[in-house]
């Protein structure tokens, strides 16, 4: 209808309504086929004629058209189109009052930002818009966020994202399939995004981040070739291009430059996953804190990843301006400016009579990266989803239990065999990707005895503080609940007859944290538990309430040295992408040089007197590392750090 044209009579007003109406709707059917170019074209033709017919008025027809309009138009790649149409239909969500709608909106925003490029705008949209979405919009909104995780190579955090939907037949198929490319199975993952993509089509709501797996798993490292290979030059590589660097290295069998790169792999992941120092409001913590005095640590688990998912939103917080008003232009790359500065020459020289070995995954296969002062060599390990599973078999047995010696045998001879020959007898700094999990390393076999520093990666262990503790500023504290615990600590007052003992009504968590902060050496004994999504409230039980792993963040100073002993706290320390987090990367990442912790179950009743020689190792002078090899690395604690 053109502009000058009479008013239309009220039949004829209907009569075109219905027909705008009718084209909203195959407007949306088409892209529901995938036909996502003449979606455009009818939907554009519709809002345009929709603005001069008295339809307009109701409140919800032209903002959802260009909801609608403008998802399809980011999909076709016609971005700038696309952020007016969904800023104006915002902008008329908001006059009216249509709360759904513009919650609809920002995450066709969030979409939007996705699609040109910026995944960590995205990321931050979809955090930001978790508590609000509606019940039946949710699962949509989790496969949405999944795919802008995978597409920043976060792998384990896409599968929470479709865990957390709850959605079954297909949502349930990409989760499993995303599972196991974690684990090590590309092929597999390959194939179901493959059958989703088929069966669905390209206008599902799967489509996306099933393209996204296969071309993720599909990836191969390149092949063999004669010529070099590139070298770090920035240390903010995003993480394809530090996979694709490490990849081609050691196809080349440049095991030097392939070092360099696997330093990058947590360091890629820094700007995108929330680390140590990052925490939730106070509201939040505090909501946890009650939950769990009340109903344990079990029972509060909803609590937990409300508190984890309140961090994710404040750590991304800074990008939601550009996802709600997106620039003109597209994002630019994450690539610094500031240069890399090689390790391997600088770790050699300082290893002394050390060894260095990282563990990485490629593809499908894992490999072994030794260095030591004659040089760096890498090692083929196989199937990175069999080293996965017998790392996996390992770390869920219980030192000593039933059916730990095999599994130990089998995963000591999988991740150590090739390399031992090289490594000798030396003593371990060690660091691994992700996909190991959190095995008890000191418990191998191949390393019962042998001093092992578990480390992020050679930079951090390069840069640990010197500090070395002094017996003259001793904590000792015990939880309540563990007669163990208890008794453990009044025996280490007896080597430590200067230290500061808080036990009983005494051992509060506040208590505890100033005793931290004015002492060089502590030693915690009590229950561990360690939320299996939000590692940050990794806790000891205390007097009155736990002391949680965030609570450290609000000390001045950290102890030299730290000992847990408790179940569980060395978990979350390589089991994920990004920095470590915990109990044991707070504390390293606050300037402590060790932390002794068990990332599984250990035994109240032997730990005591293992405790006990260990101690009086440190206080004789021996090393860290060397006093936990002798005497806890069998019960499965390991030295972080050191």
């Amino acid at each position: 209808m053109a502009p000058n044209s009479p008013p239309l009579t009220s039949s004829a007003a209907l009569r075109t309504g219905h027909t705008l109406l009718r084209q909203v709707g195959e407007g949306v059917q088409l892209a529901r086929s995938g036909r996502f170019e003449d979606t455009v074209a009818l939907l554009d033709e519709t809002q345009y004629l929709l603005r001069r017919h008295p339809l307009s008025r109701v409140s919800t027809v032209l903002p959802g058209t260009l909801a609608n309009l403008g998802l399809a138009q980011s999909l076709c790649g016609n971005f700038t189109a696309a952020r007016d149409h969904l800023q104006e239909a915002r902008s008329r969500a908001d006059e009216h009052g249509l709360a759904v709608l513009d919650l609809i909106v920002r995450q066709n925003l969030g979409c939007l930002a996705l699609h040109r490029g910026d995944s960590a705008a995205a990321i931050g949209l979809f955090h930001d818009l978790l508590p609000s979405m509606p019940e039946d919009r949710r699962e949509a909104l989790h496969v949405d966020m999944a795919e802008a995780l995978l597409t920043e190579g976060l792998v384990e955090e896409a599968v929470e994202a479709l865990d957390d939907s709850a959605g079954a037949g297909p949502t349930a198929q990409l989760r499993e399939a995303t599972l196991r490319l974690l684990e090590g199975d590309p092929a597999h993952a390959r194939a179901v995004g493959l059958q989703v993509r088929q069966l669905h089509g390209r206008g599902s709501l799967w489509y996306r981040f099933a393209e996204r797996l296969v071309y993720r798993a599909g990836r191969r490292s390149p092949r063999r070739r004669r010529r070099g290979c590139p070298v770090p030059v920035s240390n903010a590589h995003p993480p394809h291009t530090v996979r694709a660097g490490l990849a081609q290295a050691l196809s080349t069998g440049a095991a030097e430059t392939a070092l360099e790169w696997a330093e990058l792999t947590r360091a890629s992941r820094t700007p995108l996953v929330p680390g140590p120092t990052a925490a939730a409001d106070r509201e939040h913590t505090d909501a946890y804190r009650s939950s769990h005095a009340h109903s344990g640590a079990a029972g509060a688990e909803a609590r937990a990843r409300e508190w984890e998912q309140a961090r994710w939103r404040s750590f991304y917080a800074p990008h939601l301006r550009r996802a709600l008003s997106p620039p003109e232009a597209a994002p630019s790359t994450r690539d610094g400016t500031e240069p890399w500065c090689p390790v391997t020459d600088t770790l050699r020289g300082r290893l002394g009579g050390r060894a260095y070995v990282r563990y990485v995954q490629i593809d499908d296969r894992a490999w072994a990266l030794v260095a030591s002062e004659e040089g760096v060599e890498a090692f083929p390990l196989g199937s990175a989803a069999d080293l996965s599973a017998r790392a996996a078999r390992f770390a869920a047995c219980a030192p000593g239990g039933p059916g730990f010696a095999r599994a130990a045998d089998e995963a000591g001879r999988s991740l150590l065999g090739p390399v031992l020959a090289r490594i000798g007898d030396r003593p371990l700094v060690l660091s691994w990707d992700p996909f190991l999990g959190e095995p008890p390393w000191g418990a191998l076999p191949a390393l019962c005895g042998r001093p092992l520093s578990l480390v992020a990666s050679a930079r951090a262990w390069l840069e640990r503080p010197s500090e070395v503790p002094s017996p003259d500023r001793v904590l000792l504290a015990s939880g309540p609940t563990l007669p163990g615990a208890v008794a453990e600590v009044d025996a280490l007052a007896r080597l430590y007859p200067q230290a500061r003992v808080l036990s009983g009504e005494r051992a509060r968590p506040e208590a505890v944290l100033e005793g931290m902060e004015h002492s060089d050496l502590v030693h915690l004994a009590g229950h561990g538990h360690v939320p299996k999504r939000a590692a940050m409230l990794a806790s000891v039980e205390l007097e009155g309430a736990p002391l949680l792993a965030c609570d450290l963040a609000g000390i001045e100073r950290v102890p030299s040295v730290v000992t847990l002993a408790t179940c569980w706290n060395g978990r979350a320390f390589g089991r994920r992408a990004g920095p470590p987090l915990g109990f044991v990367g707070a504390l390293l990442a606050r300037g402590a040089r060790a932390v002794v912790a068990s990332p599984v179950p250990v035994r109240d009743a032997q730990t005591g007197t293992a405790m006990r020689r260990f101690h009086r190792a440190l206080a004789a002078g021996t090393p860290v590392p060397e006093a936990v090899a002798l005497h806890l690395g069998h019960a499965g604690f390991c030295c972080y750090g050191g």
